[in-house]
């Protein structure tokens, strides 16, 4: 992966997790700040930076300017749903669930119902015989790989459980 000059991801990640839990801290204030500069500033969004940005704005109090700038991201999203990574394994992209994991989210406005429907489908399948599933970029070594595929079952089964699939 290759980060790009507007990468915040931790920042935003960050931001997303305590705006979700409720916290009030001077840092939120700052990062929130920062987020939404970085954000409405992008020029040609990539990347991870749409996926984490989305995080922020489906966490950050302000709908209205949220759902403004969802829109300023919408134009790195492909026809069929994805955000290619650029620097990432050949033809490694983002797909709509990991951009936009839970039902009614603000992020939610920029993948049409047959999308989801079909990337639950997708992401059903993708279970493993171990029960697991794995994650689709590079696997470095072998304990980066269990940790990832820790995570990626986690979030994957957090993503059926919210749309009611289990």
């Amino acid at each position: 992966m290759t980060p790009s000059p507007e990468s915040g991801f931790l920042t935003y990640a960050l931001a997303a997790g305590l705006w979700r839990l409720g916290a009030q801290h001077s840092w939120l204030d700052t990062a929130t700040t920062w987020c939404w500069s970085q954000i409405e500033a992008i020029d040609k969004p990539v990347g991870y930076t749409v996926k984490f940005a989305l995080q922020f704005l489906d966490a950050v109090p302000d709908p209205a300017r949220a759902a403004a700038a969802i829109e300023l991201l919408r134009p790195a999203i492909r026809e069929d749903g994805t955000v290619p990574v650029e620097g990432g394994i050949e033809n490694e992209h983002i797909k709509p669930l990991d951009l936009s994991p839970r039902p009614n989210a603000p992020s939610r406005a920029l993948f049409d119902d047959s999308t989801i429907t079909a990337e639950l489908q997708r992401l059903e399948h993708e279970q493993l015989d171990d029960g697991g599933w794995d994650f689709d970029f590079l696997h470095y070594f072998a304990g980066q790989t269990v940790e990832w595929r820790g995570l990626t079952t986690l979030a994957a089964i957090r993503t059926l459980r919210e749309h009611r699939r289990i």
